[in-house]
């Protein structure tokens, strides 16, 4: 008498297993990219405080221009143009040269 012996495969099992590791993965995965959003969404939300605008008076110094003190001053509220348009006006000035020892009226936000 012949007798074979078959060898059977628990594939049932094998693919049971491998599915639930590759879906562990992938909520995993979600999990994680959902949680990445969330946060850079709330960074992103936060609630504006409205600028204060505030003046000073400031001193000419040696080699200071209009286009100096504006880098100093004006937090990106307005154009570099409009804020030394702005300045010149305030300080009833023609043109663009301001004088070493002269006072200059500024303004800036908070």
């Amino acid at each position: 008498m012949n007798t074979r012996r078959f060898a059977t495969k628990n594939t049932t099992n094998t693919d049971k297993n491998g599915v639930l590791i590759l879906l562990l993965c992938l909520t995993l995965a979600l999990s994680i990219t959902i949680a990445i959003f969330s946060i850079k969404a709330k960074a992103s939300t936060k609630p504006n405080k409205p600028l204060t605008k505030y003046y000073t008076s400031i001193e000419i110094e040696s080699n200071d221009n209009l286009w100096d003190i504006e880098t100093k001053y004006n937090n990106g509220s307005e154009s570099k143009d409009s804020y030394i348009k702005n300045i010149k006006q305030l300080n009833n000035l023609n043109s663009d040269k301001i004088f070493n020892g002269h006072s200059l009226i500024v303004y800036y936000y908070e």
